[in-house]
């Protein structure tokens, strides 16, 4: 009789732990599921304001504007110019400040200097993924012409006055003649790009310096322009 009555009491004790322990269990679940619901509101809120962020930066290239856009301009209306830049235009007078902060010079000649494929090539492993290739004056002060894009245009190996489009600009670099870059297809790359204005051209041959930046021409012994290439720093 005594034996059955401990026998009954531990089972009851048993119960009661295992009824307190699947509370304890039921409540961890319930605690879970009130953690995962704030997250998912959390997350919610701020997928949000990513996609707030997202429009406030978005470039219309239609109407060249966006919030945050159109207040740098306000302040600094230069901006303007490399804002265009950066989403693969060719842009002319862009302050060196604008650069200097976030872009790493990693070329730097007078025109006079006979650029070689070898030397653009040997860039590469200096250059991040983008690049701005350019023409400024002696102090640096401003580049007087300029285009953006990947550092691929490096690699070209282009054929004869069949450039390559990046982004809104055209690119060639045909051995042994020239590297540049024009707004449109049509090159007429004898030696160098002939054609057009908006364009720059610098011979390939080794032993000419030169040429063009826009309209100005015959640059082959020039001291005071400069051949320039930046990389994007990296972080």
């Amino acid at each position: 009789m005594g034996a059955e009555f401990e026998l009954k009491e531990f089972e009851q004790k048993f119960m009661s732990v295992c009824d307190t322990n699947e509370q304890k269990y039921q409540t961890t679940i319930n605690d879970l599921k009130e953690t995962i619901k704030q997250l998912s509101i959390k997350i919610n809120k701020n997928l949000g304001k990513i996609e707030h962020i997202k429009t406030e930066f978005q470039w219309d290239h239609e109407t060249g504007k966006s919030h945050l856009v159109y207040i740098i301009r306000l302040t600094t209306p230069q901006s303007n110019v490399y804002l265009s830049l950066i989403n693969n235009n060719t842009e002319q007078k862009i302050p060196y400040s604008f650069l200097e902060e976030h872009w790493t010079l990693v070329y730097n000649k007078p025109f006079n200097h006979p650029t070689t494929v070898e030397e653009l090539r040997s860039l590469i492993s200096q250059c991040t993924k983008n690049i701005i290739v350019a023409a400024a004056e002696k102090d640096l002060k401003v580049l007087t012409f300029s285009a953006y894009d990947p550092k691929n245009v490096l690699e070209l190996n282009t054929t004869q006055n069949e450039p390559v489009k990046y982004g809104d600009v055209y690119w060639y670099l045909t051995p042994p003649f020239s590297f540049g870059f024009s707004p449109t297809q049509t090159i007429k790359q004898t030696v160098v790009d002939e054609q057009g204005d908006k364009r720059l051209s610098w011979f390939l041959d080794g032993f000419t310096g030169g040429y063009r930046v826009g309209m100005k021409k015959m640059l082959n012994d020039n001291l005071n322009c400069r051949k320039i290439i930046f990389t994007l720093r990296s972080n």
